[in-house]
């Protein structure tokens, strides 16, 4: 159900080129879904561009290609340590307490979607 959510299988169906060569086709896909290359691949095999075995076997080069950018120390930073000193910890709090409190929604904060 979740990936159906995220990754609508019409819309998969629509957007990958089942011709085309599948591992130049993730991160594009990837991006395009706001997804890991790995709910990709799964959906790849859901729709039938897989065999089990060969999507083990993709999956697996995946997360060595994943483990390399890590080892490499890729550039970039980490979200979820620079939103806090982005947005100051105080601001980021009380916007929390808000938000549980039911007095903020995501409308009354600029319309975020």
């Amino acid at each position: 159900m979740a990936a159906e959510l995220l990754v609508p299988m019409e819309e998969f169906a629509s957007v990958f080129d089942t011709t085309g060569d599948l591992r130049s086709q993730l991160h594009p896909l990837a991006q395009h879904f706001r997804v890991s290359t790995q709910v990709v691949l799964a959906r790849i095999r859901e729709i039938g561009a897989l065999s089990w075995d060969e999507f083990m076997i993709e999956l697996r080069f995946e997360q060595e290609r994943i483990a390399a950018l890590e080892t490499k120390g890729a550039s970039g930073g980490n979200y979820y340590t620079t939103k806090p000193v982005q947005v100051g910890k105080r601001f980021a709090r009380e916007l929390i307490a808000s938000t549980l409190e039911g007095r903020t929604t995501a409308n009354s904060i600029g319309g975020c979607k």
